[in-house]
């Protein structure tokens, strides 16, 4: 913790701090014991999660600023998590909006699933549909078919948007 208010004192100019890579709320603890030095400084925070750690995240919730939550699709990852998602999202409320990465093995259903799963809490919390950037194996899906799955969600949220992988284009892990 003294090294983290070392580095904030030397860099004035901060005003939002990310916490992401792997999944942040694996140190849920060490996030909520670090908040109150961003806070006392008005740094925001953002959080970049799967959004399956639903009771770790209910007690950090009322201190994190930004949620930007990813849903795997069953697709990709072999598990399915609605319920957990669905906890989460019930737990987020404020400033949150979900990301669901889509390959050429996504199929309607699922993505139907996770879009209803999103409604069911509040049709306003905002989704980004982010193709896949190809990788090997890993095939995007065309581009037409992104934009059926568009107005599939246009159907029950309010705020839809399709979005590439910014991080991959730009050559960031």
């Amino acid at each position: 913790i003294e090294d983290i208010e070392k580095e904030l004192e030397s860099k004035k100019n901060v005003s939002i701090i990310s916490f992401t890579g792997g999944e942040p709320l694996l140190h849920a603890e060490v996030i909520s014991e670090i908040i109150p030095h961003f806070k006392k400084r008005s740094i925001k925070t953002y959080l970049d999660t799967n959004g399956t750690l639903y009771e770790k995240f209910s007690k950090i919730a009322n201190d994190i600023d930004y949620v930007a939550m990813d849903i795997k699709l069953p697709s990709a990852c072999g598990v399915e998590y609605w319920q957990e998602h669905l906890e989460f999202l019930k737990i987020a409320k404020k400033n949150i909006f979900v990301k669901i990465v889509v390959t050429s093995k996504s199929t309607d259903n699922e993505f139907k699933k996770a879009v209803e799963t999103i409604a069911a809490v509040d049709v306003s919390i905002p989704l980004v549909i982010q193709p896949v950037t190809p990788l090997g194996d890993i095939v995007s899906m065309p581009f037409e078919k992104i934009r059926i799955l568009k107005k599939i969600a246009e159907q029950k949220l309010e705020n839809v948007s399709i979005i590439p992988q910014m991080h991959k284009k730009l050559g960031i892990r």
